[in-house]
C-alpha cells in the first residue's frame, strides 16, 4: 500500500492556471512538447511518448530517463513560476557534456491541463518510487472557493479598494510581480512512495498490453513517467502530426533521442533534398550580410560591427564546431541556408505543418513553429516558398516572453531583421541565377515556359500538392521530371474544364486539354487540315494548358478555394461564349432567320442556331432524318438545361399537321432534352375564337407538369431534370417572336436562365409578344426612378450604408403586385434591368443591390440609355421596311 510521505502546498494564483491552459498552448501538439522538454532539460537519452489508442487506455504518457526528482524537487517541482533551473546558469553538465537548459519560467508542467485535468508523475530515483497526483478540476474550485471566501469584506471600510485583485498574466516580465500582487491560495496534495512492485502494478495498467518498454524503463537508475488523463476530446494528438512537430522543433542529436508510439522520431527539414546549402561560413552570405549591416547601420538602426568567426568556439548541438556572426547585442549566430528546386509548400495545412520559411531556433528549441516569416517583412515569394532559413540564435532568448513564441521589442529584434533579410536576399539571389541558367540553356519545351519557376514550376507544384490532397494519396511526392512537360489533348467530356493536370506520378506531368470543350471544339474546326492547321492547334493547346497553370498561380496567392473556383468558372464561361459568338452581328442572324423562314430545310435551322448563339446557347445544328433540327444547351451551372428547336419554315401559316408536335418530343427524348421548341413564321389557328389545336396538342404534352406538385419538384432538382428529359414539353414561338427576345437580350445582356420561361411557356405569339415586351422595354409600366429612391432609403438604413436587401424592397414596396410587376421573378427581372440600363452605377447580387451615384443622376443615365436603344430599334426597324 502506498505511503504519503510528505505534501506538495501549491500558492498560486489561478489566474496563472486560467491563462496559461487557454492561451499558452493551443496546440496540442505543442503542450507534448513541452514535457518532452522537460525530458531534454532532465539530461534523458531517450524520451517515449505513447497516445491513446492501440497501445495505451484513455490516456497520455511521457517516459523519460532523464535526472528525476526526489521528494524535493517534486516540490519544486510545483512552485509555479520559480523555475530550478534558474539556479544551474541554464547550463547543465553531465559525464563530459553540455546542456543548454531550454525551460526558462517554471510553467512547463501546466502544459498538461490543455490536455487533460488530470496529471500525474511517477519519478525513479536512487530506488526509491515517488508519486503525486494532481486533480485540476480540484485544484481550480479550491483556489475558486478561497477567492470568494477572500474577497467577502467584513465590515464597510474593507469593501474599497482593499479587495484582493485577480489579475491575468500576460508577459513573462510581469510573471513573478503578478503572482507576489496577486492573492496565493493554499492547496495541497500527497507525495505518495511506492515499492519497485506498486510502481510496476501501476505503470504496467496503463498500457493495453504488457510492453517491454515497461521492463526496459524499470531497469534505468533513474527516469520520469509523467502521465496526463481525462482527456478533452478537442484536444487530440495523432502519432503523424506530432512526429512532424517535433521533427522541426526539438534538438534532436545522438544523445537524445524522441519516440512517439515507439517510432524514432527524425528531423523532417534536413531530410529534404536541397539544390543548395550555405552556412555562415560562406562568403556570398558574409557578403550580403555586410552590405545589409552597413546600410541599416549607416541609417541609424543599428550600431556598432559584425564580426565572422570559424574557430572552435562555439559549437552546436551534436558537439560540432561551427562557423558564426558575432552581433553586438544578438551575440553568436549560426545556421544554414536550403534551397530546393521545388516548392515545399505542400498542402492545405503548409503554414502550420511546415517546410519553408524561417525556423529560429532558441536554445536548440523552435520558437516560430507556425510563423513562416516572424520578424521579415517583405520576403521575395520567387524563391520563398522553397527556402528553409534555419537559425539559431540563443540570445534572443532573454527577449522571450512567457510563451516562447511571442517576443518584446529590443535592440536584438532589430539585428535579427537585418540578419533574416541576409538569409532570404543570399537565397533570392541564388534562385535568380538559377533561373537565369535555364533560360539561356533552354528554348520552349512545347512553348511552355518551363525555364521560369514562376510561370511554370510554382503553379504546377501548387496544383499537384492540392490534387494528392485530395485524393489522399502520394502525400509530398513531387518526384516528376519538370523538365520533360507533356501536352495531350483528349476526351474529358464537354461540360469539363479546358485543361487539366494528370497526377500520374510515373510518367511526369501532364497537361491534358479537353478536346470536348466547345471552345476547342470550335478552333479544331476553324483551324482545317494541313501543316498550317497542325501548327494553330498546337498554339491553342498550349493556350489552354496555361489555364492549369492559371489555377495554380491562383492558389499560389493564397486565394480561397471558393476564390478559385468562381474566377475559374467565369473564365470557362468566357470561353465557353466564345466559342458560341460568330463575327456577324446579331441583326445580321435575325435577317438570316427571317429571309430562310420561306425556304426551310438546312439554311433555316443553321440561321435559327446563329440567332440562338447570340441569345447564349451553345447551339448544334443536326437536321438528319430522324434526329432534332437544332440542340442548344444552356450553360448555367448546376441549372443547365437542354431544348430542342424544330424549324418549320414555309411560304404560307404552318399548319398543326406540319408542327409535328410528337416528334419533336420524340427527338427531345433522344437527346435528353427536357422542353421542345417549334419554330415557324406564322402558325394556323390564331385568328379564331377557340383555342388552337396546337396549343393544346403542347399543353397535352404538359402532364409531367400537372401531375407532379412543385413541392415534389423541388425536393430533388437533379431527379426533376431526368422525369423532365423523360417527359419534355412543347412550346411555339415564332421567327418575330425569336428576334425580339435576341434584341433583348443583346441591349439588356439578360442570362440564359432569364429567358428560359420565355422559350418554355406554353402560349400563343401575342402572349409571348407582351411576355417579350417586358424585357424589350423593362420600363413600361415601371418606375425604374422610384425604385432608385427606395433603395437609396434601404441602403442608407443598412448597418454599413453599403447594400440594400432585395428580399425587404419586395416585400415592403412590390409584394401587393400594384408597381408593375405582378410576382418576385418579374421583380427581379426589373433589377436585372436596373442592374444592366444603370451599368456600372448599381452593383448587383443574388441577395442585394447598391447604388454608388446618387438615384437622380442614374435615373438620368437610365433615361438616355432607354433612348438610344429605341433609336436603335427604329433604324432597325426602317432598314427592314
Amino acid at each position: 500500500m502506498s505511503t504519503p510521505v510528505s505534501k506538495v502546498e501549491f500558492r498560486i494564483s489561478i489566474a496563472i492556471i486560467e491563462h496559461f491552459s487557454e492561451n499558452l498552448y493551443r496546440s496540442p501538439n505543442k503542450a507534448v512538447e513541452e514535457l518532452i522538454t522537460n525530458g531534454y532539460d532532465a539530461f534523458a537519452e531517450e524520451v517515449r511518448t505513447y497516445l491513446p489508442g492501440a497501445v495505451l487506455e484513455d490516456c497520455l504518457i511521457v517516459w523519460d530517463d532523464g535526472d528525476s526528482m526526489n521528494i524535493q524537487g517534486i516540490k519544486d517541482l510545483w512552485h509555479i513560476a520559480a523555475s530550478p533551473k534558474k539556479n544551474t546558469n541554464r547550463l547543465i553538465e553531465k559525464g563530459g557534456r553540455r546542456r543548454k537548459v531550454i525551460g526558462k519560467f517554471g510553467i512547463g508542467k501546466l502544459a498538461s491541463y490543455s490536455i487533460g485535468t488530470k496529471m500525474s508523475h511517477l519519478c525513479k530515483q536512487d530506488d526509491q518510487y515517488l508519486l503525486i497526483e494532481i486533480d485540476y478540476n480540484k485544484l481550480t474550485k479550491s483556489l475558486k472557493q478561497d477567492n470568494r471566501a477572500n474577497s467577502e469584506p467584513t465590515n464597510r471600510e474593507e469593501s474599497g479598494t482593499n479587495l484582493p485583485v485577480v489579475q491575468d498574466v500576460v508577459e513573462s516580465s510581469q510573471l513573478h510581480a503578478d503572482v507576489n500582487k496577486t492573492e496565493e491560495q493554499d492547496y495541497k496534495e500527497n507525495i505518495y512512495a511506492l515499492t519497485e512492485s506498486e510502481a510496476w502494478d501501476l505503470v504496467s495498467q496503463y498500457f493495453k498490453n504488457k510492453n517491454q518498454i515497461v521492463d526496459d524503463f524499470f531497469k534505468k537508475p533513474s527516469w520520469t513517467l509523467a502521465v496526463i488523463s481525462d482527456l478533452r476530446e478537442d484536444k487530440n494528438v495523432t502519432p503523424g502530426a506530432l512526429s512532424r512537430v517535433l521533427g522541426r522543433s526539438m534538438p534532436l542529436r545522438p544523445d537524445f533521442k524522441v519516440y512517439v508510439n515507439d517510432e524514432e522520431v527524425k528531423s523532417v527539414l534536413l531530410s529534404r533534398e536541397a539544390l543548395e546549402i550555405y552556412d555562415f561560413g560562406d562568403k556570398v552570405f558574409q557578403d550580403r550580410l555586410e552590405k545589409i549591416w552597413r546600410v541599416a547601420r549607416k541609417a541609424g538602426k543599428v550600431n556598432g560591427d559584425i564580426t565572422f568567426h570559424k574557430d572552435d568556439s562555439l559549437t552546436d548541438e551534436t558537439g560540432k564546431s561551427v562557423p558564426y556572426v558575432q552581433f553586438p547585442n544578438l551575440g553568436k549566430t549560426w545556421g544554414k541556408l536550403r534551397l530546393s528546386s521545388t516548392t515545399l509548400h505542400v498542402g492545405k495545412a503548409a503554414k502550420i505543418d511546415r517546410y519553408y520559411g524561417f525556423f529560429v531556433y532558441v536554445r536548440g528549441r523552435l520558437i516560430n513553429p507556425e510563423d513562416d516569416k516572424l520578424f521579415h517583412i517583405d520576403p521575395s515569394y520567387g524563391s520563398f516558398y522553397r527556402s528553409q532559413y534555419i537559425i539559431h540564435a540563443d540570445d534572443l532568448d532573454e527577449t522571450l516572453l512567457a510563451d516562447r513564441e511571442r517576443f518584446g521589442e529590443s535592440s536584438k529584434i532589430d539585428e535579427m531583421r537585418i540578419l533574416q533579410t541576409a538569409c532570404s536576399r543570399t537565397l533570392d539571389d541564388r534562385w535568380d541565377d538559377e533561373v537565369d541558367a535555364k533560360e539561356k540553356a533552354k528554348q520552349f519545351k512545347n512553348r511552355l515556359p518551363i525555364h521560369r519557376r514562376d510561370l511554370f514550376a510554382d503553379p504546377i507544384s501548387m496544383i499537384w500538392s492540392k490534387k494528392i490532397d485530395e485524393e489522399k494519396k502520394l502525400i509530398g511526392s513531387f518526384d516528376f521530371d519538370l523538365e520533360e512537360p507533356t501536352i495531350i489533348r483528349q476526351s474529358l467530356g464537354a461540360d469539363n474544364a479546358i485543361s487539366n493536370l494528370d497526377i500520374d506520378p510515373t510518367q511526369g506531368p501532364k497537361l491534358m486539354v479537353n478536346s470536348d470543350h466547345p471552345f476547342i471544339r470550335r478552333q479544331v474546326a476553324s483551324a482545317g487540315k494541313g501543316k498550317k492547321g497542325a501548327s494553330f492547334i498546337r498554339e491553342i493547346e498550349n493556350l489552354m494548358a496555361m489555364e492549369s497553370l492559371f489555377e495554380g498561380h491562383l492558389y499560389f496567392l493564397d486565394l480561397s478555394e471558393e476564390k478559385v473556383e468562381a474566377i475559374l468558372a467565369w473564365r470557362d464561361r468566357m470561353y465557353r461564349q466564345l466559342a458560341i459568338l460568330d463575327n456577324t452581328t446579331v441583326f445580321g442572324a435575325i435577317q438570316e432567320m427571317e429571309d430562310m423562314s420561306y425556304v426551310g430545310d438546312r439554311k433555316f435551322e443553321e440561321a435559327i442556331s446563329n440567332v440562338l448563339k447570340f441569345i447564349g446557347f451553345q447551339s448544334e445544328v443536326q437536321g438528319l432524318s430522324g434526329n432534332p433540327d437544332i440542340v442548344a444547351f444552356a450553360p448555367a451551372g448546376a441549372e443547365s438545361y437542354r431544348i430542342v428547336f424544330e424549324a418549320k419554315g414555309s411560304k404560307r401559316d404552318l399548319p398543326n399537321t406540319k408542327a409535328a408536335v410528337a416528334s419533336g418530343v420524340s427527338h427531345a427524348k433522344e437527346v435528353e432534352a427536357e422542353h421542345v421548341v417549334i419554330v415557324a413564321r406564322e402558325f394556323v389557328g390564331f385568328n379564331l375564337s377557340e383555342t388552337p389545336a396546337i396549343i393544346k396538342e403542347c399543353l397535352a404534352t404538359n402532364q409531367f407538369e400537372q401531375e407532379t406538385s412543385e413541392e415534389e419538384q423541388s425536393k430533388n432538382p437533379i431527379k426533376r431534370m431526368i422525369d423532365k428529359s423523360k417527359n419534355p414539353t412543347v412550346s411555339i414561338i415564332t421567327t418575330d417572336n425569336l428576334a425580339s427576345l435576341a434584341i433583348a437580350v443583346k441591349q439588356y445582356q439578360y442570362d440564359i436562365l432569364t429567358i428560359k420561361d420565355v422559350l418554355t411557356a406554353i402560349e400563343t405569339p401575342e402572349q409571348k409578344n407582351k411576355r417579350i415586351a417586358s424585357l424589350t422595354n423593362p420600363d413600361y409600366g415601371f418606375d425604374f426612378a422610384e425604385l432608385l429612391e427606395i433603395i437609396f432609403e434601404q441602403q442608407q438604413s443598412s448597418p454599413r450604408k453599403l447594400q440594400a436587401s432585395l428580399a425587404t424592397i419586395y416585400d415592403e414596396y412590390y409584394s401587393a403586385g400594384e408597381k408593375g410587376v405582378e410576382n418576385e421573378e418579374e421583380f427581379k427581372q426589373k433589377i436585372l434591368a436596373l442592374h444592366i440600363l444603370a451599368f456600372p452605377f448599381v452593383p448587383l447580387t443574388d441577395e442585394r443591390v447598391a447604388i454608388t451615384e446618387s438615384p437622380d443622376k442614374i435615373a438620368r443615365h437610365i433615361a438616355n440609355k432607354l433612348e438610344s436603344f429605341k433609336k436603335e430599334r427604329q433604324i432597325r426597324k426602317s432598314t427592314d421596311d
